[in-house]
């Protein structure tokens, strides 16, 4: 289970994600520094160096010969939600997955919210959990 922290989150809500055994996996096999709570990032702190690491990666893959049209971060979570529609993932549980709150508004919502708990990391990529 991943857990993203309140603060962490633009909502301010706690997210848990359900990871599929092969990211659990690659978490697992990334060495641990004794002197470090978070698996991530530099220092003592949580990680905070998005846009760094973004303009880093930028000159990497201009250095490989790789010229992308110009993208942010957030194309990211973009993709991710229409790629999590294209696998037929219902749209609870996908705004659920990236954190969104929508689905925890109005009438029935808790239900809602529920059922998108419940099916975090199972439906999100079919065969994967």
């Amino acid at each position: 289970m991943l857990t993203i922290p309140a603060a962490r989150t633009k909502a301010r809500t706690e997210l848990r994600l359900g990871l599929p055994a092969v990211a659990l996996e690659i978490l697992k096999s990334v060495p641990r520094r004794a002197d470090r709570e978070y698996l991530f990032g530099s220092g003592g702190g949580e990680y905070s160096r998005w846009s760094y690491v973004k303009q880093a990666l930028d000159k990497r893959l201009a250095d490989a010969g790789h010229h992308l049209k110009p993208w942010t971060l957030h194309d990211l979570r973009r993709t991710s939600r229409t790629r999590l529609a294209m696998l037929g993932v219902p749209p609870h549980v996908a705004e659920a997955v990236l954190g969104h709150t929508t689905h925890r508004r109005g009438v029935g919502a808790g239900c809602l919210a529920d059922a998108a708990e419940d099916h975090k990391g199972v439906a999100v990529v079919p065969g994967l959990a």
